[in-house]
């Protein structure tokens, strides 16, 4: 009795005890909670405390993208207020790439002493759901602040659109010009509708050129000075270059043209002629022709406007006061690097013009033509229709399969699977009786018989799976390489495929050793997505639900804030997959000032000699200008000089593209339909090149709005020309883990396209 009572205690104090021990965790997990609770309060509405006590803490604002639009597969730009005595140097956003991958991004946080407590970071995002996440760090990598980015519900911090909709930025803080596009707007697909962000007051630019990727064309008036002046010189660098690398300013500058476009005023670089003073225009005719308006914009002649007066204009006048003796430029169109500037020399939100009927359809003129061209509602409509069953309706989507495909990747046929499985089926059932019984007549022996012919097929299979892939990685690549000899800036864009054979991690990064010669001095190295909803597709919303393994891309930024490197590390492939890589590199040359070719102009034909300088041969030789390509019978090898008119076939530039042949029976000829299912790198990348040229979505029926930028057709009309030649050799080479790839690639196709001055 007096043992069970003795034990009876020893469990009461023990439970006691372990009771005890229990209050205690609860009160420690309850601490716990509560301290995770108050650091994981919505980013975009409420306080976020530091985690560094020693720091005064302050609201934290988010905001991501422009005016809330978050573009898919495309840099968008983070904005945030902080403490202006934050410690934090550094992000870190997490989220999903286009494979469904978590990809952590790493950078400095960029600021400008002209927005004190005004921080900027920078991200993409390939997925419309999962979780985003930033994280703010000191220069000692130490955690600051984490902030949820929500896309989703009342408390979200941006939205999404499509990867191949417009997105046009206006600063105009009234949306007047929002109002007018979406009022005139051609398309009918929501899915393909223009948007147009407005830029009030209260919005900053972006201090790095990279934030601009997501957009196609900048809207920039200057009436409102105090707006303007708001730009700090870090801004407007960013601006410059953007549209350097293909981008498009619609710039309108009259009220206040003394103060800006003068010589070394801050956008005199935008300039397309010698500002000398304000005139003014008193026809409007050819305008209303322009915009297709009824009603006259100027209905007395005693009525006129104030226009900006231009000495030595460069570019294309697309629109004049159509008088012959004193003609005055009222819209200019001209080449600004490879991208372009639409200049107006009137004031747009001058009263008078945004009372005029026609001024919707000349804000949708400018930013038509300066953006995309647009397509009609049938032929938007037949797009989805027509191209849906190949999974893609965008260019890029199509370059996808070629890329996909490797030479030392074979594909076991069905037929050949099923055999073996049939035959292995036939082996372990009556193949193993029957050998047992009437040869052996043991049956017990099928303990062995059994695992041996499982281990004979199973040594088959794999021996058939190392028959037919590769040991190592394998690279497909295209790389379009621009040279504008007049600035002397060299461009690099580059598709690529990696094929793993086996589940692996690694570092990518470009080396700088180009094979073609050139010193790159920046590059930007990231994951590439595939546009649409269809299989694949960066807008689908079927998540497959799979724990990926995550992959980091860090970013290291100069002193200005403008110059890019990156590298992608531990990047996860999988078992016999590819993984899509899209890389921009950036390079300067000694530019060439002089001219050389002219344009006759009776028959507004090319004339004039090129010298060719490059250290390296060019095949597939073409000198595009304006509708008329003029094609080499030979390659050009380095100091090669060929006349324009003796040493070349005359062709129309629209024949080539489409691949025009004669009909049988007949002395007509007629287009090459596009065909959506042709693997040919260098017949994809033509149209890629020169799409608007080509007929644009009525030839191809698949849009090209992804990677826009590659497009060159308005640059043939702006006192260009393009000589386009093919290398037979890779020219960026990717490193993979810190080495050189050279010998790991499989297909390459590199082409070059030259920017040349033609004298007028």
């Amino acid at each position: 009795m007096l043992r069970e009572c003795s034990f009876v205690s020893t469990l009461c104090e023990i439970f006691m005890s372990f009771s005890s021990v229990l209050h205690r965790i609860g009160l420690f997990t309850l601490v716990l909670l509560t301290c995770q609770l108050s650091l994981c309060l919505p980013a975009n509405s409420t306080l976020l405390q530091d985690s560094n006590p020693g720091e005064a803490s302050l609201s934290t604002k988010v905001s991501t993208g422009f005016d809330g639009n978050v573009k898919l597969g495309k840099w968008v730009p983070i904005f945030l207020s902080l403490n202006p005595k934050t410690s934090a140097t550094q992000f870190e956003v997490e989220n999903l790439d286009g494979d469904d991958t978590p990809v952590i991004y790493k950078g400095p946080l960029l600021s400008d002493p002209k927005f004190p407590g005004q921080y900027q970071a920078w991200t993409r995002i390939g997925r419309t759901y999962g979780k985003s996440e930033l994280r703010l760090l000191n220069s000692t990598n130490e955690l600051i602040q984490t902030i949820q980015l929500n896309f989703t519900g009342p408390e979200r911090v941006g939205n999404f659109i499509g990867s191949t909709q417009e997105l046009v930025l206006t600063l105009e803080p009234q949306e007047l010009f929002k109002e007018s596009i979406e009022s005139v707007s051609s398309l009918a697909s929501k899915e393909d509708a223009r948007i147009i962000a407005a830029l009030g007051e209260d919005s900053t630019l972006p201090f790095n050129w990279i934030e601009y990727d997501s957009a196609d064309a900048i809207l920039l008036v200057t009436s409102d000075i105090e707006r303007i002046n708001q730009i700090s010189d870090v801004q407007l660098d960013a601006i410059e270059t953007w549209v350097k690398q293909g981008g498009t300013l619609i710039l309108s500058a009259t009220a206040n043209a003394n103060e800006l476009l003068s010589e070394n005023s801050r956008l005199a670089r935008f300039c397309p002629g010698t500002f000398v003073g304000l005139d003014e225009c008193n026809n409007s005719s050819r305008l209303e022709t322009f915009c297709d308006s009824q009603e006259k914009l100027l209905t007395s002649n005693n009525e006129s406007i104030p226009i900006v007066k231009l000495d030595e204009v460069r570019g294309t006048v697309l629109v004049d006061n159509s008088n012959t003796k004193n003609r005055k430029p009222l819209i200019i169109k001209s080449a600004f690097g490879m991208g372009k500037v639409v200049f107006v020399t009137f004031d747009l939100d001058d009263s008078q013009t945004t009372k005029w009927i026609g001024f919707p359809k000349l804000v949708e003129k400018l930013v038509s033509g300066a953006a995309t061209e647009r397509e009609t509602t049938s032929s938007t409509t037949s797009r989805g229709s027509s191209v849906s069953h190949f999974g893609y309706k965008d260019l890029i989507g199509q370059l996808r399969v070629p890329l996909d495909r490797f030479r030392d990747v074979q594909f076991v046929k069905f037929a050949m699977i099923a055999l073996l499985i049939g035959l292995y089926i036939l082996c372990i059932g009556p193949g193993d009786y029957f050998l047992l019984h009437k040869f052996f007549k043991k049956m017990e022996l099928t303990w062995i018989t059994f695992p041996l012919v499982s281990l004979i097929f199973c040594g088959l299979a794999v021996g058939i799976s190392i028959a037919t892939r590769p040991d190592t990685i394998k690279i497909n690549q295209l790389e379009i390489i621009d040279i504008d000899t007049i600035n002397g800036e060299v461009r690099g864009t580059v598709w690529g495929n990696l094929y793993s054979p086996v589940g692996q991690t690694c570092s990518i990064g470009l080396d700088k050793s180009h094979q073609l010669g050139f010193e790159i001095e920046s590059d930007l190295v990231t994951w590439h997505g595939l546009p649409g909803n269809g299989l694949g597709g960066m807008k689908t919303t079927a998540n497959p639900g799979l724990l990926k393994t995550n992959y980091e891309q860090s970013f290291q930024v100069s002193d200005n804030g403008q110059t890019l490197d990156t590298e992608i590390e531990n990047l996860p492939l999988q078992v016999s997959s590819t993984k899509p890589i899209f890389a921009t590199w950036w390079a300067n040359i000694e530019p060439e000032s002089r001219i050389q070719l002219n344009r006759d102009p009776r028959l507004t034909q090319l004339r004039g000699r090129v010298n060719y300088k490059l250290p390296f041969k060019l095949k597939n030789c073409r000198l595009i200008f304006e509708n008329w390509a003029y094609v080499l019978e030979n390659p050009l090898n380095p100091t090669d000089t060929f006349d324009v008119q003796t040493g070349t076939t005359e062709k129309s530039l629209k024949s080539i593209l489409t691949r025009k042949v004669k009909l049988k029976k007949s002395d007509r000829s007629e287009n090459s339909p596009w065909d959506p299912t042709d693997i040919r790198v260098n017949r994809i990348a033509d149209i890629m090149m020169f799409y608007q040229a080509a007929g644009g979505m009525a030839y191809t029926n698949l849009s090209h709005q992804y990677h826009s930028f590659t497009d060159m057709t308005d640059q043939l009309n702006l006192h260009r020309a393009i000589l386009v030649g093919e290398v037979d050799k890779p020219g960026a080479v990717l490193k993979i883990n810190g080495e050189s790839a050279i010998s790991q690639y499989d297909q390459t196709t590199t082409i070059v396209r030259i920017l040349l001055e033609v004298q007028y």
